[in-house]
């Protein structure tokens, strides 16, 4: 092979890395599985300031969890139904805590689960400080040549500090949750969580400082957040690459197919891109692009088995490492691992 070809060939493998990503929402497992065999749950009011609002959150975040057939992953009980039984047994928010207690609570509602929780924390504390600031306290005429006559400008000769109130306002809040198997009368879940957020303004910021509710709902709905990455399936979206060298493929109209799969693809049509590429394999197979971005197709739509098969077809066919194929070998690793049952 001559060394021209030789340079040709390794700059076209080189232009594998690409120019074109695209957006995929990739479902995955919560990071507690075992919580997903309870079918019904019964979420009773948290122990601690704010507990039942945030127990009613919890409540509205897994009934507006659904999977892809529009149905929720978990039955509740009704709220009416849990009020009746705590007011019939003179209840407070304090003995849910207790495991027993809950569980008994648990097969009197005929929940296969309870979902409770003890809000350890939520404070607002307000930290007053000043600022210097600085301002001309005298000024002196300084006259310059202009081109239609002299021309006056004032320069400060001297300059005064002063002071502005601030203020820097600090909300935490942390909160145990736990869930209860009713029938084993043992706990599946358990977790702690805290978040912090702060706002901070001066006098002369030109806004104000966020209010104590403000903060507060954005600590806790971090850690709803957090909670449905444990119990609740949860999407992330994926910034992928695509691939778009040509090398492999030798055919004028399939090449043409393969750069409008790219075009579908800018357009937020991945169907259409993958229906055109998978058509092209059987005369392709040697295209690193080609099995690189069917196995970006395959991921997209869940399959990451035979993504990760479309990805090693595609790194088998390099003759040296490359970036966009290592990093997708890695991240279809992770998906398997992280969904499996």
């Amino acid at each position: 092979m001559k060394i021209s070809t030789i340079i040709l060939f390794i700059f076209m493998l080189a232009s594998c890395s690409t120019k074109t990503s695209i957006k995929v929402n990739v479902s995955m497992q919560p990071n507690y599985k075992e919580v997903m065999e309870i079918k019904n749950i019964a979420v009773l009011p948290f122990y601690g300031p704010y507990g039942k609002e945030f127990s009613a959150k919890i409540e509205s975040m897994i009934m507006n969890t659904n999977t892809s057939h529009g149905k929720t992953y978990y039955k509740l009980i009704e709220r009416s139904e849990i009020k009746k039984v705590v007011d019939e047994m003179s209840f407070s928010s304090s003995y849910f805590v207790n495991q027993d207690t809950a569980v008994n609570i648990g097969r009197m509602l005929g929940a296969q689960g309870i979902l409770t929780g003890t809000i350890n924390g939520a404070a607002v504390q307000d930290n007053p400080y000043s600022e210097k600031r600085v301002k001309c306290g005298q000024y002196q005429n300084n006259v310059i040549k202009g081109p239609y006559g002299p021309i006056t400008i004032p320069i400060c000769i001297r300059w005064d500090p002063y002071y502005v109130n601030c203020n820097k306002r600090t909300a935490d809040f942390s909160v145990t949750v736990k869930i209860i198997n009713v029938e084993l009368g043992s706990l599946v879940y358990s977790s702690d969580y805290a978040e912090t957020e702060s706002s901070e303004a001066c006098s002369d910021s030109g806004y104000a400082v966020k209010s104590s509710l403000e903060l507060l709902g954005i600590v806790q709905d971090r850690v709803l957040n957090r909670i449905k990455m444990d119990i609740l399936p949860y999407n992330v979206v994926m910034n992928i690459l695509l691939m778009e060298d040509t090398e492999g493929i030798k055919d004028s109209a399939d090449l043409n197919k393969f750069l409008s799969g790219l075009e579908f693809a800018k357009k937020d049509r991945l169907d259409r891109s993958c229906e055109l590429w998978e058509g092209l394999l059987d005369k392709n197979i040697n295209s690193v692009s080609l099995n690189y971005n069917v196995g970006v197709c395959k991921e997209a739509f869940g399959d990451f088995l035979a993504a990760k098969e479309f990805y090693k077809k595609a790194d088998k066919l390099l003759s040296k490492p490359d970036d966009v194929i290592n990093n997708a070998l890695k991240r279809i690793d992770y998906l398997i691992n992280k969904n499996k049952k």
